[in-house]
């Protein structure tokens, strides 16, 4: 059995991956998270001055993470249009449960098989909540 590839509006798709990228920066930013975050993940100022001293790869990764961000939202724009969603608050919730029963429980594999603390988890699933919710809006509006 194929599942129906619906037609999605790819200009949605690409300033939602730009949404995403512009929240990530915000959030794992000194004005947010990014202490605390630092601070769980081990990571020191000492890491952090050598990575930017390095440069690290973090255009690359810059790179690799927008692909994975427009892949991930071209899939969830499909699945705005095949769950029929009539509303914005519809796409909304089936953000909200793709969230919890996808981003959410395989998150949570970092808190119990790698000992990572609750509050990581919390900053780095709620990032996904937060821009899927977003995405949803702004994707179910332009489909």
């Amino acid at each position: 059995m194929a599942l129906p590839m619906h037609d999605v509006n790819f200009w949605a798709i690409l300033v939602v991956t730009i949404i995403h990228m512009i929240i990530g920066s915000l959030w794992y930013s000194d004005f947010l998270f990014a202490k605390t975050w630092r601070k769980l993940m081990g990571i020191t100022d000492r890491d952090v001055k050598k990575a930017k001293d390095k440069g690290a790869g973090m255009g690359r990764s810059m790179i690799i993470a927008f692909v994975a961000s427009f892949i991930l939202f071209y899939v969830f724009a499909q699945s705005i249009i095949g769950s029929g969603a009539a509303s914005v608050a519809d796409s909304m919730e089936l953000a909200f449960y793709t969230w919890l029963g996808f981003m959410a429980v395989v998150m949570l594999g970092s808190v119990l098989w790698e000992g990572k603390p609750w509050k990581l988890f919390w900053i780095n699933s709620l990032y996904y909540l937060v821009t899927l919710l977003i995405a949803s809006a702004v994707l179910f509006s332009w489909k």
